[in-house]
């Protein structure tokens, strides 16, 4: 009977045990689904200042740790992007001073980090993936909001918070520098201006998007955009970045793991002790006058001696450890190896993709979560990726040594030449220099972008070149600026009429030119000073005082003190036979000119 009810508490107890196991579990699954996940999640959302100048832009960021070493924040890049300096508010808390750690324009990512830890801030983890259809929420400050209160809002409870579902996952090239596809989350969960840097989560709070644009046109509503989540993984891994990653997985492999190992010893050690605790001739179904006819016949005592039932026992004690170490061993090989596969062969299919769809910052990331891939892969292969994935994200003078490693593999050198090229255009600080070297580097990286942000400055550089009388170098300024920017049309035509004096100084052309230049504001060239005076001066001028001096074809009249035939020079006029000067002239502009003689200044005007 004692046996029976050791056999009965074990089964027992192995009921009990399974049951509490499942129960952990479903009591892990049912905590970490409920919503009041994601408004806890707000602990982690920060409201981000950025000064551009005189502009103020706003956006959200979220922490993805915290720690003595100051808070890392993720938000966009557009937050941040030509900012003088960023600052942050949590709960209502700051200003505080943000510097930049690393950014990816071409997937509108940028990490930040304080000089120290914020108190309370709580880094949200980073979820592995979202289905479509499944809730998505979205935390942030839209400045719609601010408008709504009419004040600046950075209180956690004045966190605006907004649902919706993922509508698509898609790879689209409207994110960032537009350069290469972005992993996005397609939702129609609102997202607005100030939102930008903000968390998508699930269900869980777990980061799965950062909310990055809205689509604006007219007809079109809910069609807004995250930047995936696993975008953001593989920056922060090829950045050597640490965050918070989300356990929850992992607690249901350990919890389930053990589970296993833990019914599979129970039930064999109750086969053991049921094995141990049969004997011979206590077998089912064996009649008992069977064993006393045995022991009368003397074939077999009717009692086991206490010595060999003692070695029995041990022996069978030693060999349930044993079977139950070989059980949990084999358990826990057979859990590595699936755990070692699955790892392999996401990294396989990963780094596949990457490659074929040119994304090199998702190889580069999966070769470093499975390194021993590498021992099977091209090394040229994973060098290329990860100097490619380097200039992806802007880190030009890292990947150099990279592509010179290679040699001429792929368009290996082609790209060494670009990377130099990009770098030498942003170390010049000659404007025209800077202009040629995107022009030629096409759609390198953001080189266009850089050109049409070099209009601005390159118009007003060619108005400062016409103020000064330097047509040509105006002319190299402007032939970069299109027709239709400001008055770059009449600015060119009037370089144009300059180039034609070159050809054809006649009376007429170098009137027009000075008449034009005149009605733009323009100051003269000093060749029309000194190489075209006769032809400027061709006309009627007088002073008010009534002194004139009139030039015609091939003659002169005037009431000044000048005799003879008179010849003009660089801003002089002559005595013809002795060369010895008479008069300067000054050209103020195209109505007024300055003689000088004797040492008297007569203002004259244009008739």
């Amino acid at each position: 009977m004692k046996k029976r009810a050791t056999g009965a508490r074990l089964r027992l107890a192995a009921a009990v045990a399974a049951a509490a196991i499942l129960l952990t579990c479903a009591g892990v699954v049912l905590a970490a689904g409920t919503p009041k996940a994601v408004l806890r999640a707000r602990n982690g959302v920060v409201r981000i200042f950025t000064t551009a100048g005189e502009e103020l832009v706003s956006g959200t960021g979220f922490a993805i740790s915290n720690g003595s070493e100051g808070a890392v924040i993720v938000t966009n890049y557009h937050v941040i992007e030509g900012g003088d300096s960023s600052e942050l508010y949590y709960d209502g808390r700051g200003p505080v001073a943000l510097e930049v750690v690393a950014t990816s324009p071409a997937q509108d990512i940028a990490v930040l980090r304080t000089a120290g830890e914020i108190q309370d801030l709580t880094p949200l983890p980073l979820g592995e993936k979202i289905s479509v259809g499944e809730e998505v929420y979205a935390l942030g400050y839209p400045a719609s909001a601010d408008l709504l209160s009419m004040q600046q809002l950075t209180g956690i409870d004045q966190m605006t918070v907004t649902n919706g579902i993922v509508s698509a996952l898609q790879s689209a090239q409207s994110v960032g520098t537009m350069e290469r596809p972005v992993r996005i989350i397609q939702t129609n969960t609102a997202i607005n201006s100030g939102n930008s840097g903000g968390p998508l989560l699930d269900r869980a709070g777990r980061v799965v998007g950062i909310n990055t644009l809205k689509v604006t046109m007219e007809n079109v509503d809910g069609t807004n955009a995250s930047v995936y989540v696993s975008e953001l993984r593989e920056f922060l891994e090829l950045q050597g970045i640490g965050y918070k990653t989300d356990h929850s997985l992992l607690i249901l492999g350990v919890v389930g793991g053990v589970a296993a190992v833990a019914v599979v010893v129970l039930l064999l050690i109750l086969l053991l002790r049921r094995a141990a605790g049969r004997s011979p001739l206590s077998r089912r179904g064996q009649p008992a006058q069977r064993s006393a006819n045995a022991e009368l016949e003397g074939q077999i005592p009717l009692f086991e001696p206490a010595e060999e039932k003692g070695h029995r026992t041990a022996r069978h004690s030693r060999q349930g450890r044993v079977l139950i170490g070989i059980a949990a061993a084999v358990l826990l090989l057979i859990g590595g190896a699936g755990w070692f596969a699955a790892r392999t062969l996401g990294a396989y299919r990963e780094i596949r993709s990457g490659w074929d769809s040119q994304n090199y910052q998702q190889v580069t990331a999966a070769c470093r979560r499975a390194p021993w891939l590498s021992l099977f892969t091209d090394k040229k292969i994973i060098t290329y990726s990860e100097a490619m994935a380097l200039v992806q994200n802007y880190q030009l003078e890292e990947a150099i040594p990279l592509f010179e490693q290679l040699g001429d593999y792929l368009d290996t050198e082609a790209q060494l030449e670009k990377a130099n090229r990009y770098l030498s255009a942003e170390q010049s600080d000659r404007l025209l220099e800077k202009y040629d070297a995107y022009r030629q580097l096409g759609d390198y990286l953001d080189s266009s972008q850089k050109l049409q942000q070099l209009i601005p400055l390159l118009y007003a550089e060619g108005e400062k070149q016409l103020a000064a009388g330097e047509f040509a170098a105006a002319d190299s300024c402007f032939a970069a600026v299109p027709d239709g920017y400001e008055q770059a049309a009449i600015y060119k035509a009037l370089i144009n009429m300059y180039h034609q004096l070159q050809f054809n100084p006649s009376v007429r052309e170098v009137q027009s030119f000075a008449a034009a230049c005149y009605d733009c504001g323009v100051t003269l060239p000093d060749a029309v000073q000194n190489d075209y005076l006769m032809e400027f001066l061709y006309g009627f001028w007088y002073t008010p005082s009534g002194w004139y001096f009139e030039v015609t074809e091939g003659y002169y009249d005037t009431n000044l003190a000048i005799d003879g035939t008179i010849s003009y020079g660089s801003g002089e006029i002559l005595q013809t036979e002795s060369g010895e000067r008479i008069a300067s002239v000054e050209i103020v502009d195209y109505q007024n000119v300055i003689f000088a003689m004797n040492g008297l200044q007569y203002e004259m005007y244009r008739s």
